[in-house]
């Protein structure tokens, strides 16, 4: 049966409590190491999976760019082809004049190089006579003619008989490109290429593309 307790009876002070577990010094200490270990162990685990993500992603990030690259170059090659063929065709039709196929060749450097404008000269003597353009630079009247010397980045092309590659024509100096800079001032062009054709290793005549930013050709 089970019994009461009166107020003011001598059972008012029983409660309820808690059991006491009586733990040492050293043994709090080593729970303490144990959570201690648990802790650095997923810590550990964590980092690992973090590094293995980071690892995905630059496999991806990489894997994307050599498939980028590969479509570039593809897409680079086709355009070349095409651009041969249309030459091809043009030296076909016109096996007797080449001035066509001066148009084409000018037309297809502009459209592979993304240029504003492609010009093509030939080396007469000791100058550069323009025999082909294309693009949507001003021009002055079609038959030019220019002194073959080291001023002016075609020359400077035909004279060394390589490649000259200059950024931002704005910024080069008159000293150094004394035509040049005048020319940049007249057709407000900024990046510029120009290719020495030679034959036999002798030059012929110069090839450049410009552009109206400041976009380096790769």
């Amino acid at each position: 049966m089970a019994t009461t307790t009166k107020r003011g009876s001598k059972n008012k002070k029983a409660k309820l409590r808690r059991p006491i577990v009586n733990t040492s010094v050293a043994e709090q200490a080593q729970t303490i190491a144990e959570l201690r270990r648990q802790l650095a162990e997923c810590l550990e685990r964590e980092k690992g999976a973090l590094k293995d993500l980071e690892d995905r992603d630059q496999q991806l990030a990489e894997s994307l760019r050599r498939e980028n690259t590969t479509a570039k170059e593809l897409q680079n090659a086709l355009e070349q082809q095409t651009a041969t063929s249309e030459i091809l065709g043009v030296i076909a039709s016109s096996p007797t004049d080449v001035q066509p196929v001066l148009d084409a060749v000018a037309e297809n450097a502009a459209r592979l190089c993304e240029a504003n404008d492609a010009v093509i000269s030939r080396i007469e003597g000791n100058t550069l006579r323009r025999v082909a353009i294309y693009g949507s630079l001003p021009q002055s009247p079609v038959v030019e003619e220019r002194p073959l010397n080291r001023g002016s980045v075609a020359g400077r092309a035909a004279v060394d008989r390589q490649t000259v590659h200059i950024h931002d024509m704005a910024a080069e100096s008159e000293t150094e490109f004394p035509e040049g800079v005048m020319l940049q001032k007249r057709f407000g062009h900024r990046t510029v290429v120009a290719t020495p054709l030679l034959r036999e290793g002798t030059p012929i005549g110069v090839i450049i593309n410009r552009r109206l930013e400041v976009r380096p050709f790769s």
